[in-house]
């Protein structure tokens, strides 16, 4: 998932308190400082929604397979493993190499890296 979220602004929303309370956190020390300093590797926003009113991570969290456990079986992964496969030129930033879905993430910001 990485990959895909590197460098693309994001929202997270959440049940857990405590990963709001994290970026707001004065003294990082052990586990906390590590998340933190995973979290900070994203472009990510944290909002707080009440469990209850959570219905779409409810939903999420009870499907029996994903796309990433799963790709063959993805809907979705299986269009464009089709549509890359017939016209690669249509999108420059996939590819597919040993039967796998590649997707190309510019990296930007890092100075003194291979372009």
């Amino acid at each position: 998932m990485k990959g895909y979220l590197e460098g693309y602004p994001f929202t997270v929303i959440t049940d857990l308190q405590s990963l709001r309370r994290l970026q707001r956190l004065e003294a990082h020390t052990g586990r906390l400082a590590w998340w933190l300093f995973e979290l900070q590797q994203y472009d990510v926003e944290v909002k707080y929604r009440q469990g209850v009113l959570n219905h779409v991570a409810d939903a999420l969290s009870l499907q029996p397979t994903s796309c990433a456990a799963t790709p063959l079986r993805c809907q979705w992964y299986q269009r464009l493993f089709e549509e890359i496969n017939r016209d690669p030129a249509r999108r420059p930033d996939y590819r597919v190499a040993d039967g796998r879905l590649l997707r190309h993430i510019l990296q930007s910001g890092l100075q003194g890296a291979p372009h």
